[in-house]
């Protein structure tokens, strides 16, 4: 049987269905969506308030403790800050259940390292 290897693109997108499922089930509205291959990103609506979604996708051996750098993570803050939009993150981890070594391919079953939707306390003011 010939496998078919999982590329970035398609990586983000399996990302991005679980990720619209947790959305859901946790009470948020996708208002607006920009896709790969521009920046990702999400602006979602919960009790009436407004957020800006930030989500990284990667593939393992990333370690979802540091999916986020500080600067990207200040960078964003700041800019919700001054567009007074409330922000939250969300990192996911894929990785073949069989060997996390080896290439990820779409015949495989995958394993999700979901950081959860983190609110990182932007009010508005």
């Amino acid at each position: 049987m010939i496998k078919t290897k999982i590329n970035d693109v398609e990586l983000f997108d399996v990302g991005m269905k679980y990720l619209s499922e947790k959305l859901k089930y946790t009470g948020y509205e996708i208002i607006q969506y920009q896709s790969p291959p521009l920046v990702p990103q999400f602006v979602v609506r919960k009790n009436n308030c407004d957020y800006f979604l930030y989500v990284k996708v990667k593939r393992h051996p990333f370690n979802i403790k540091r999916i986020f750098s500080d600067f990207e993570l200040n960078g964003y803050s700041y800019s919700c800050k001054k567009r007074k939009i409330g922000f939250l993150i969300a990192g996911l981890v894929i990785e073949n259940a069989v060997n996390s070594e080896l290439a990820l391919y779409k015949e495989d079953k995958l394993l999700i390292d979901f950081s959860g939707i983190i609110n990182m306390g932007i009010k508005y003011e």
